[in-house]
């Protein structure tokens, strides 16, 4: 999103790398916050890694993420930018 919307000038190219390291930080924080009260129960038996479901392909797990974030991407660019 914060690259999409300094692509369409409605965020500062300046600010791009600061706000996308601190959406890495707090992701990464978010993480050990969630191992630290749930334990390792919270990540799983693959070690936090997603995985595609039995019976589908890669292809289907790559159109399937495409279209997903395509649709929310559109979502939040009709809803925050004027």
């Amino acid at each position: 999103m914060t690259f999409a919307r300094a692509v369409t000038r409605c965020f500062p190219w300046v600010g791009v790398a600061p706000y996308v390291l601190a959406q890495f930080l707090g992701a990464t924080v978010g993480s050990f916050l969630l191992v630290a009260f749930f334990g390792m129960r919270a990540v799983g038996r693959g070690g936090g890694v997603a995985a595609l479901s039995t019976g589908v392909s890669y292809g289907q797990g790559i159109v399937t993420e495409a279209l997903s974030t395509f649709v929310l991407m559109l979502a939040v660019m009709a809803v925050a930018v004027g």
